[in-house]
């Protein structure tokens, strides 16, 4: 029933009403009903919409003009100005929507620039109309017609696209996902691409790669030393000259050597089967074991033990 339908019930003759009152007390029952559930409620009010428009972004802080599209089965735009609006507040700029009919609609707002033309942002909703004012947001986005408008040219937060009108966000890549600069490989870190480097965390191990051991790829990446990999990014080796406390190295001289003062890693001490003697670094009597170098040591080829030169306490036999 449209609104004249509706109105014209009500266009009655007096003398019909004392007649409607006498005869047919259910028709009024009947038509009560029908207001009561909202059929003519368009006759106490026209449907409307309440627009916050908000600017995280700070696209257009500045505009004051407006462009209005609502959408149901036509388009229809109205241009508007609100010379009190200040999109730079947080608070946003409110506006009131009104249309003939109830029911959902598509609504875009607009935020132009001084010449009125420019559209510098665009919002989107899906919104129902009715009587006494729903209230909305409309949050303003970059605008676009094809995606190309919208990427950035960062490849960790994703690919953006252009839905109804405005540039959306694409799904960012994973901490530690491979990326390209234009100096070298990186990794994604919080949305944007950074340069790799040893200790981000995050192995680089292409042929591109210059941040592990000498300049080349990374072996490892913990971001400190660990059991198995060293704090420069190179695997965890005895005599590579890294002490490496969490491999369980105690002394690291830099060589292979067993007659030193240290020994597979470990502090030499009476009884290994090697003789000690100060050099590279380390001082026998680093040694909780040593007092200083041995004068023998077993049979000097890693079996530890008295022998026919040599006491159990490293002093020669006599």
């Amino acid at each position: 029933m449209d609104k004249s339908s509706v109105a014209g019930a009500f266009l009655l003759k007096p003398q019909e009403m004392i007649c409607l009152r006498n005869r047919d007390k259910w028709f009024v029952l009947l038509l009560s009903v029908f207001l009561l559930n909202g059929c003519g409620l368009e006759l106490f009010g026209q449907p409307s919409l309440v627009v916050r428009i908000k600017d995280p972004s700070g696209l257009a802080p500045t505009s004051k003009n407006f462009n209005v599209r609502l959408k149901a089965s036509n388009d229809h735009k109205k241009n508007l100005q609100l010379p009190e609006c200040d999109l730079s507040q947080s608070a946003g700029c409110k506006l009131t929507l009104r249309t003939e009919t109830a029911g959902e609609r598509e609504v875009w707002v607009e935020a132009l620039a001084d010449d009125n033309e420019a559209v510098l942002a665009r919002s989107y909703n899906k919104a129902e109309f009715v009587v006494g004012g729903a209230e909305i947001e409309a949050i303003l986005e970059k605008p676009c017609s094809v995606s190309a408008e919208c990427d950035d040219a960062e490849a960790c937060n994703g690919s953006e696209t252009c839905e109804m009108e405005r540039c959306q966000a694409g799904q960012s890549l994973s901490a530690g996902d491979e990326c390209v600069l234009a100096d070298g490989p990186g990794h994604c870190k919080e949305g944007s691409c950074v340069a790799a480097s040893c200790g981000d965390g995050f192995l680089c191990d292409g042929d591109e790669c210059t941040s592990g051991p000498g300049g080349g790829a990374e072996e490892c990446d913990t971001a400190a030393d660990t059991e198995e990999c060293d704090s420069d990014c190179s695997a965890v080796a005895c005599g590579d000259g890294h002490l490496n406390l969490s491999a369980g190295k105690e002394c690291d001289d830099g060589n292979q050597s067993n007659n030193d003062a240290c020994v597979a890693c470990k502090y030499a001490k009476c009884g290994d089967g090697y003789v000690c003697a100060d050099g590279d670094g380390y001082s026998c009597a680093e040694s909780d074991e040593l007092s200083g170098e041995e004068a023998c040591d077993g049979d000097g080829a890693g079996n530890g033990g008295e022998t026919e030169t040599c006491d159990k306490d490293c002093t020669p036999a006599v």
